[in-house]
């Protein structure tokens, strides 16, 4: 998954993507209200975690705007001020959830993994995605192919249930950067293709690394 963080807390903001992004997550994050509202508006994102009060705009105003532009990314509004006004404000104004500062991380985790359920990111009202073979169970993010598991790292299990979820699409290089990979991520890197081909090795023992197939001059596509 892809997240956002809008944080003023450069320590806070800091220690956030380095948790998240040991479960795997693919994380950016921006001190500036300004600068983060645009990624927003920009970027592909599964969440945004956004503070509620920074000195050039609010993390109310930040919500409000996105949901004026029909943007559903999932949002967690965080905030010091724990009174119930302050809380219902943020709902309303478009957050998914709230939570209080300061928070544990775990819980931050538990709130993401909740929320995921009910994402858009996620195959409509499927916790196991299956796929020609394949068994994904994005509760827990472990992978089968025929009953037998597969060891994947996050990256490649991201990948993965990408490809699956666009299924019969082909998907460019540049999505795929933009999807799984970081804003700052080289459009002419070879992750992709060190991903990819980890992937078909992984599948080979069972002579399934034909189902990724490259589309010469477009990307990859599973069908």
């Amino acid at each position: 998954m892809k997240i956002l963080i809008i944080d003023d807390d450069n320590n806070l903001g800091l220690a956030l993507k380095r948790f998240l992004q040991s479960k795997g997550a693919v994380l950016d994050y921006e001190s500036q209200a300004k600068k983060g509202l645009k990624l927003a508006e920009t970027q592909n994102y599964d969440f945004l975690l956004v503070d509620y009060a920074m000195p050039e705009i609010s993390g109310e105003e930040i919500i409000e705007t996105l949901r004026d532009n029909n943007n559903s990314l999932a949002i967690i509004a965080m905030s010091v001020m724990n009174q119930a006004p302050n809380r219902v404000k943020l709902l309303n104004s478009g957050a998914d959830y709230y939570l209080n500062k300061p928070f544990s991380l775990e819980e931050l985790w538990a709130t993401i993994k909740a929320l995921s359920r009910r994402s858009s990111y996620k195959l409509e009202n499927k916790q196991l995605l299956k796929h020609k073979g394949f068994e994904i169970n994005q509760e827990n993010f472990t992978v089968k192919y025929k009953n037998k598991k597969l060891d994947l790292s996050a990256k490649e299990l991201e990948l993965l249930i990408f490809l699956i979820n666009n299924q019969g699409k082909i998907l460019s290089r540049q999505e795929i950067l933009e999807k799984i990979w970081d804003i700052n991520a080289n459009l002419f890197t070879n992750s992709i293709d060190v991903h990819i081909s980890n992937l078909r090795k992984k599948l080979k023992p069972f002579k399934a690394e034909n189902l990724i197939k490259t589309i010469k001059n477009k990307g990859y596509l599973i069908e």
